[in-house]
């Protein structure tokens, strides 16, 4: 598959070219990347529901560079297939009960006003709101409570303004 994830016009608008690669074929491997592609709904879709290509995570190289990255992911639930997935999830399903979410929306609100405008006009999408709003309502479904009026951290220490 002919793509460049990195030319200008496709980080612009990647659409015209994702077309073409459906034209060419759902599925096909990408030179550059070293990774295959899925580029149509229903390969995509058969991908994510094989069980023979689970997601078992690996880090990605070069470590030194990707070390954040790799952090984050490399014990996330999501990251992981059972028996460890299932163990995680367990531990949380309590906490995710629609009703319990439904409680906290006018929080959640209160919250997402509070980020925004605490940002100002130069507010960053996500380090400013998607970030800290989804580990303050992740610490507060799981019961921690912030210890400051800054909330539970930012980047590599989110939780270290939280407590049980």
């Amino acid at each position: 598959m002919d793509l460049e994830f990195s030319d200008p016009s496709f980080v612009q608008d990647p659409y015209p070219a994702l077309a073409r690669l459906r034209e060419q074929a759902a599925l096909g491997f990408h030179e550059p990347s070293g990774r295959w592609l899925a580029v149509s709904h229903a390969a995509v879709d058969a991908v994510l529901r094989d069980r023979r290509l689970g997601r078992f995570w690996r880090d990605e190289e070069p470590a030194a560079v990707f070390e954040p990255f790799n952090l984050l992911h490399r014990h996330q639930m999501m990251e992981n297939e059972p028996p460890v997935h299932t163990r995680l999830r367990a531990l949380v399903a309590k906490a995710f009960a629609r009703g319990h979410v439904e409680r906290l929306r006018a929080t959640v609100a209160a919250e997402a006003t509070a980020l925004v405008e605490a940002a100002g006009p130069d507010l960053d999408l996500l380090t400013d709101l998607a970030e800290p709003l989804a580990v303050t309502v992740i610490a507060e479904l799981l019961g921690f409570r912030r210890r400051s009026a800054t909330g539970c951290g930012r980047g590599r220490r989110r939780w270290s303004g939280c407590t049980r």
